[in-house]
């Protein structure tokens, strides 16, 4: 399936660009604390990690909304560097309705299944037990 619908992108899109805000700013604060080394490094890898996620699934919902790849990439990282825009760019992929013409990019998104919400859950909490463990050490 190469195509996300609002549902879709709300489950799974939304939770991984909110990490990765919160993630930047966890690696933000820890640059500016002293005795802390290197730690900063792990909460921006997983905060990278999170925006591929994030920019994967803001590429299928854009694909639902008729617009190519590189478009989607270039409004997701424009705003991603601009700090809140980018929760601007999640706004319109959540709330765009569905084109026409985007039947080019494959069959019409499918219903939620047990696996999107397990998904969601997973992309939802799998950096924190991490930063977690990177406080402790």
């Amino acid at each position: 399936m190469s195509r996300h619908s609002r549902a879709q992108y709300a489950l799974l899109g939304l939770p991984a660009t909110l990490n990765t805000l919160a993630l930047l700013l966890v690696a933000f604060n820890a640059t500016f604390r002293t005795g802390l080394g290197n730690r900063f490094v792990l909460a921006l890898i997983a905060a990278l990690v999170c925006l591929l996620f994030s920019i994967r699934f803001a590429v299928k919902r854009g694909h639902d909304l008729g617009w190519s790849g590189w478009q989607t990439i270039a409004l997701f990282i424009v705003c991603t560097a601009f700090g809140p825009a980018v929760l601007l760019a999640a706004g319109v992929l959540l709330f765009m309705r569905a084109r026409q013409g985007s039947e080019k990019f494959g069959p019409a998104p499918g219903e939620l299944t047990l696996m999107d919400w397990l998904l969601a859950v997973l992309l939802a909490i799998w950096p924190w037990p991490l930063m977690l463990f990177a406080r402790l050490i």
